[in-house]
């Protein structure tokens, strides 16, 4: 529940500083029988790996940060 998997993308717009990453992604909530999503905004530290992880350089620490301009994006 505390981990998902993510595709990371350069920051088109420059709002983020060095060790700044953006993530917002819908989490499923199953209501009846049916599925609806809601939007989950990570802020704070967070862990990033890339998969596989081949080397130490492949596991970093960030800061996770709301920016208003950015909170289109999801998944």
């Amino acid at each position: 529940d505390k981990g998902v998997v993510l595709m990371g993308v350069a920051d088109p717009t420059g709002l983020l500083a060095p060790d700044e990453v953006f993530i917002q992604f819908r989490k499923p909530i199953y209501h009846y029988g049916k599925v609806d999503y809601i939007a989950k905004l990570v802020e704070g530290s967070v862990v990033l790996a890339k998969n596989p992880v081949s080397h130490r350089g492949d596991i970093q620490l960030a800061k996770a940060v709301k920016i208003k301009e950015l909170c289109h994006l999801h998944d």
